[in-house]
């Protein structure tokens, strides 16, 4: 059974009460950062490029490659980082 007296995963908790300390794994929940702004200036910046690339925005319609280039190369220099203008 998954639920027991409002618990999720019961047998899995059971299981690990005889193995670990509860502190480990009763607490909130905690969310974590995906560093993707760091990954597209690094490893993953020659794909980001290909999909940045006018013409093909261009021929797409979807978006402004004039905004977009604007605000890539803002992104790259440091000036702008998650939607906010650094000052």
């Amino acid at each position: 059974m998954f639920h027991r007296d409002g618990v999720g995963k019961h047998s899995l908790r059971e299981l690990l009460y005889r193995e670990l300390p509860r502190e480990l794994f009763e607490r909130p929940k905690a969310g974590f950062a995906i560093p993707v702004g760091e990954w597209i200036k690094g490893p993953l910046r020659p794909w980001a490029e290909e999909l940045f690339d006018a013409g093909r925005m261009a021929a797409d319609g979807w978006f402004d490659p004039a905004i977009v280039h604007f605000r890539w190369q803002d992104h790259l220099s440091g000036r702008r980082r998650g939607g906010v203008m650094k000052r």
